[in-house]
């Protein structure tokens, strides 16, 4: 059976229900792990409010994020990094990576941080 990974601090369980029953003390929004939604065979997992890169969901999400809204660390994108094109969610420019796509400022993001947050 395949692992559930926590999006918000990569701790992995053998099914939702044990993921999601634990505290995560990572979670911003709640007390419990949220599960990642994206591919767990990806080779990089791309941070999506900075688009820093890790082996792993763990490795991400276990370091800082200056860009991150919500809370403090790196949270992984949910699609695939292997994309051609990454479109931010809020103003539809698009770049060719998500590290380029959150370097630049977006004047439509309604957070405090104004930078391009990626679709997915």
């Amino acid at each position: 059976m395949a692992q559930v990974v926590c999006k918000y601090c990569g701790a992995s369980y053998s099914s939702v229900s044990g993921l999601t029953t634990n505290q995560c003390n990572k979670n911003p929004n709640g007390r419990t792990h949220v599960p990642y939604e994206g591919s767990t065979t990806e080779k990089k997992y791309a941070c999506m409010y900075c688009g820093a890169s890790y082996s792993s969901v763990s490795a991400l999400t276990a370091n800082q994020c200056n860009k991150n809204p919500e809370g403090r660390n790196h949270v992984p994108y949910q699609g695939s990094a292997s994309q051609s094109k990454f479109t931010c969610k809020y103003c539809g420019a698009s770049y060719s990576s998500v590290s380029a796509l959150t370097a630049n400022q977006c004047n439509k993001n309604p957070t405090s941080k104004k930078y391009h947050v990626p679709q997915g």
